[in-house]
């Protein structure tokens, strides 16, 4: 596997598991219908937790965050693919 292709799939990786731990935390959850759309609950001081249980992942060796990427750029880009509502649901 070439170096480029791995450090995309590190990324997807990263911000697959990020993904479960800002839904964990109440930060996003996903659309009840469309499974591939992730919905900002606007709640307060949940991505600070994600962050926070990320940091202790980290720590621990368990994240799979790649040496090229921050844990904020990761949570992010997660963050912002979340909608206010969902625009499949919004056409029907």
């Amino acid at each position: 596997m070439s170096g480029a292709k791995r450090e995309v799939e590190d990324r997807l990786r990263a911000e697959r598991h990020s993904r479960t731990l800002l839904r964990n935390a109440g930060a996003i959850r996903q659309c009840e219908v469309h499974e591939d759309v992730y919905i900002d609950n606007d709640e307060h001081g949940a991505v600070e937790e994600a962050c926070r249980v990320a940091d202790a992942e980290i720590a621990a060796g368990s994240f799979p965050l790649p040496k090229a990427v921050t844990l904020r750029e990761v949570m992010d880009a997660v963050m912002a693919e979340a909608v206010e509502d969902c625009p499949h649901c919004l056409k029907d």
